[in-house]
Parts: C-alpha cells; structure tokens; sequence
C-alpha cells in the first residue's frame, strides 16, 4: 500500500489511491477481506475490468499515432491487487533464484552472473 504513488488521477471507479492508502485500519482490513475473497472465489469483478486510455501526445504531428503514446486508469482496488500480484511474483522469482545458486554454490558448480 505504502508503494502506491499520489497525486493521480482517479480510477474508473472515481476513488483516489491516496484514499485508500491514508484510509486507516478499517478501510484496510475491509480492502484485504476484498481482495482475499476475490483471491479465493478466482474471479475479479466485471466493473475492475474496465479501463480509460488516454492519448499523450508527443511533439511534431498529432494525427500520427506512432509517435502518441498512453495512459490508462483503472479501478483503484484493482490497481491494489495487481500490486499484491506482481510483489508475490517478484519475491518468488528473487527466492527461486536466490536457492538455485544457493544449491549450485554447495554442489560445487558456479554461479550463472
């Protein structure tokens, strides 16, 4: 939660992330009920689906869309979850490989760099 950037935009849902974020204890036990039950049930709702893009142009010729390029905002609790999402995959990738060299270095074999 800490991770979550200020000053943006709000989502598709009209929350700011610094409402959540400076919510207090309660906002964030009913947000981790939330996300734990989607996490359980497997399904994220239809409504966190939904996204804005929003074009950011680039100097010289707007029409050229190859030198455009994009924002997009989404559902602020979604936008939570994918947090949770990518800080477990990251964490597992850093301990997998942590224990592949920790398990090449005890079998003698160095370490890729």
């Amino acid at each position: 939660m800490r991770n979550l950037k200020n000053n943006k935009a709000a989502g598709t849902d009209g929350i700011h992330l610094e409402l959540i974020k400076y919510g207090g204890i309660k906002l964030l036990n009913r947000m981790y009920e939330l996300i734990r039950q989607i996490w359980e049930e497997e399904r994220i709702p239809e409504e966190w689906k939904e996204i804005i893009r929003v074009p950011i142009y680039k100097k010289g010729d707007r029409p050229k869309c190859q030198k455009n390029r994009g924002t997009a905002s989404g559902n602020a609790a979604n936008k939570i979850l994918v947090n949770i999402i990518l800080e477990k995959y990251f964490v597992n990738i850093i301990l997998e490989k942590y224990f592949v060299i920790h398990a090449m270095q005890l079998s003698g074999v160095n370490s890729p760099n």
